[in-house]
């Protein structure tokens, strides 16, 4: 979907990394206070950054948090499949509650 105008959308290099999603939108609110930002994120990059929750709720920061949740790397099972005939080591992730996780760090 293309930007409509004043609206801006960023997005990680070629999706070639994990983890970006919820720094970006912290950027995007702390440079847009009077703005919403959505933070599109998967699980798998969510759990790597999970105390990124805590500057969040610690700035009272305008971030509408929509998390893909398919409890697996995303980035790293796509790579295994494309890069190594889909071998899948290691990319489950535990089936975490991130509401109840989010509600720990005060949001």
């Amino acid at each position: 979907m293309p930007a409509l105008r004043g609206q801006k959308h960023s997005c990680s290099g070629n999706l070639a990394t994990m983890a970006c999603g919820l720094p970006y939108a912290i950027a995007a609110a702390v440079a847009y206070p009077d703005r919403p930002v959505f933070c599109i994120i998967g699980d798998g990059g969510l759990s790597m950054l999970l105390g990124e929750l805590i500057t969040v709720a610690a700035y009272k920061l305008n971030i509408k948090i929509i998390v893909i949740k398919d409890n697996t790397l995303g980035q790293i099972k796509w790579e295994q499949m494309v890069f190594l005939g889909n071998p899948e080591y290691a990319c489950d992730l535990y089936p975490a509650d991130f509401v109840t996780i989010a509600r720990g760090a005060g949001l």
